[in-house]
């Protein structure tokens, strides 16, 4: 029998998966690589009144390097695999034209060309590109039915993988995402899952946040998913520390 998931199981997974980025120092590094992209490269130095010149070269460099090779012609379009004879070759190619055309607006509802910049950049400077793909069931549609698959660039100190040891992103245990998100919203959404919204309170993340002034009224959630290894179904569950946001 499978052991139940618990807000407390989740935490705690993700606490260890912080504490193993710290021992690899990628706060620190990624923290240094964003300071140096930025310019701040005399950070922490101790000058004595000596002057810091700045030639930042790296900024040129990433950006050329990323203007370069993300082009805005970035496509996607379905083809079918091998038919089983059930459908003529007409209702295939319709089937997947509908396909191609719904790939081309999710492209431009999502700006992906202006994401996949960002996701290079990333990758450029901090060291791993991420992005999360999901499905917002409550995204307007123009239509009768509510929802669509919404992107976002997520940052490597967010994501975190059951086994850090193994690159194959489909074979991981489970995978964790974190986020800084509003008190209010998170309340609010507990309370449409069905859960207490009172055992949310805000909270500070001292390892991502970067200004102390940007904590107050916010609270980290923890989104995990994994999957059932019988029925190769993919489980969800978001957190708080000790609380419940969505249930599994």
């Amino acid at each position: 029998m499978a052991e139940k998931m618990t807000p407390e199981k989740v935490w705690n997974e993700f606490e260890t998966a912080c504490t193993f980025k710290a021992g690899l120092n990628l706060y620190d590094n990624v923290q240094a690589n964003e300071n140096f992209y930025i310019g701040k490269q005399w950070e922490g130095v101790q000058a004595n009144g000596l002057p810091t010149p700045v030639f930042n070269f790296i900024k040129r460099i990433i950006l050329y390097v990323v203007a370069s090779t993300a082009t805005d012609n970035l496509k996607m379009a379905a083809s079918p695999m091998s038919s089983n004879g059930s459908m003529d070759v007409a209702q295939i190619e319709r089937i997947t034209q509908v396909m191609t055309t719904q790939f081309e607006a999710l492209f431009e509802y999502n700006k992906l060309a202006k994401q996949l910049r960002e996701f290079m950049r990333n990758a450029a400077v901090d060291g791993d590109g991420c992005i999360y793909s999901y499905f917002d069931e409550n995204a307007e549609t123009g239509q009768t039915a509510k929802g669509t698959i919404k992107t976002e660039i997520m940052e490597n100190t967010r994501v975190a993988f059951g086994n850090p040891n193994n690159r194959d992103v489909q074979s991981q245990p489970y995978i964790l995402v974190s986020r800084r998100e509003l008190l209010s919203e998170v309340k609010e959404e507990a309370k449409e899952n069905g859960q207490d919204p009172d055992s949310i309170i805000s909270d500070t993340d001292e390892t991502n946040d970067r200004f102390d002034a940007m904590t107050d009224g916010k609270v980290t959630t923890v989104m995990k998913f994994w999957k059932d290894k019988e029925t190769g179904h993919v489980f969800a569950m978001k957190v708080v520390n000790g609380s419940t946001v969505k249930p599994e």
